[in-house]
């Protein structure tokens, strides 16, 4: 729900929403950030043959991989501006600019 402020020495909410909706959200994109390092993690091991999967079918597998494995490595970076801004945008603000 969506707090209600009086924001008198800008006549409006410069930043309106709901902000726990938005910290569920930044919560959300650092556990997926978490979880594609792992699935990076796990691919590299394989390609590498340095898994408990090997032989010629994990070889196989490693070689249809193409570049997933550079976006999966890439992707929690992607994720950083997502998440970082969003975690407290209260302390974007000078204290004493709201009123409730």
């Amino acid at each position: 729900m969506t707090e209600q402020r009086n924001w008198t020495g800008l006549g409006f909410n410069p930043a309106p929403g709901d902000q726990g909706v938005v910290s569920g959200l930044s919560s959300s994109l650092r556990q997926v950030a978490g979880h594609l390092i792992s699935v990076h993690a796990v691919l590299t091991r394989i390609v590498k043959g340095q898994d408990e999967w090997t032989g010629d079918a994990a070889k196989a597998f490693g070689d249809h991989l193409g570049k997933l494995p550079g976006y999966l490595q890439d992707a929690p970076l992607a994720n950083r501006p997502a998440v970082k801004p969003h975690h407290s945008p209260e302390h974007l603000l000078p204290m004493g600019t709201a009123t409730p």
